[in-house]
């Protein structure tokens, strides 16, 4: 899946987008996309394409919609087609200060599942093996990975996840043949749904209830209900997000130790009646 966050330009990232449409979409064409997003024919979406006219907020509106872009990459998405359209200097040193903020990485890859990928993590190993990746002087072997979780999980099942995530390119190897995380971070889509994400979500709780006979300096667990207007739900989500991400960059340029799992989580305890 091609990750937003990896563009600069709007147009380059319609143009990578719909070019992967068109490999792997028999029936695509400009016609029928054009028709989707709402447009009479194709000439407004080719003279975007070829530069000849700017993009206005409405269409680029639609094809982040057709896009299937969430409301984090809708954020980033709107802020790299205003700098776009915009042609005062100071403003776009506003917008890539924004836009740099707004991305995950500025340096290196973002990966975002594919549904099809998000299959293969039906269990929390998948994750833990990105991570552990990452340990200073660790050795991604099946046998190191049986030893340093503190959950006992069968050896088949670990060189089974290995394969997948070298499959799937979400691990590669170096040039000296050891195995490594290919993304800086890896993530799915915002509100995803399926099988496999249920699965998931249902297997860290359980190790989460587990987690709370590890000695207090080891853990944070903090807990607690609140109300909140209907409308404020998607900055709330937003909210951990972010902690999400800040999380996520302690380990940018440190020598990490440990592995930890985090569970952020945010669910109505009343019925909205």
């Amino acid at each position: 899946m091609l990750s937003i966050y990896n563009y600069r330009d709007p147009v380059d990232y319609i143009s990578s987008v719909l070019n992967e449409y068109k490999k792997n979409e028999s029936s695509f064409s400009l016609k029928t996309f054009s028709t989707e997003i709402g447009l009479n024919s194709t000439a407004p979406l080719i003279d975007i394409l070829k530069r000849k006219k700017p993009i206005k907020d409405k269409i680029a509106y639609e094809i982040a919609k057709r896009f299937n872009i969430d409301s984090s990459e809708m954020v980033y998405f709107n802020a790299i087609v205003s700098m776009a359209q915009n042609t005062d200097k100071n403003k776009n040193t506003m917008y890539e200060l924004l836009i740099n903020d707004l991305a995950p990485n500025s340096e290196q890859e973002f990966s975002s599942f594919r549904t099809s990928t998000l299959d293969i993590f039906s269990h929390w190993i998948f994750m833990a093996i990105l991570s552990l990746s990452e340990l200073r002087d660790f050795d991604l072997t099946v046998e190191n990975i049986k030893r340093k979780l503190i959950e006992d999980v069968d050896e088949s099942q670990i060189e089974s996840a290995i394969k997948s995530l070298i499959y799937h390119k979400l691990l590669i190897f170096d040039d000296n043949g050891k195995i490594q995380k290919r993304y800086l971070r890896n993530s799915t889509k915002t509100n995803v749904s399926n099988k496999s994400a249920h699965i998931y979500y249902g297997l860290v709780c359980d190790l989460a209830k587990k987690a709370i006979k590890v000695p207090l300096d080891k853990r944070e667990f903090c807990t607690f209900s609140f109300p909140i207007a209907n409308k404020d739900l998607p900055i709330a989500k937003e909210i951990i997000r972010k902690c999400r991400n800040n999380l996520s960059k302690l380990s940018e340029g440190a020598e990490c130790d440990e592995v930890y799992q985090a569970n952020l989580m945010l669910f109505p305890l009343t019925d909205g009646l």
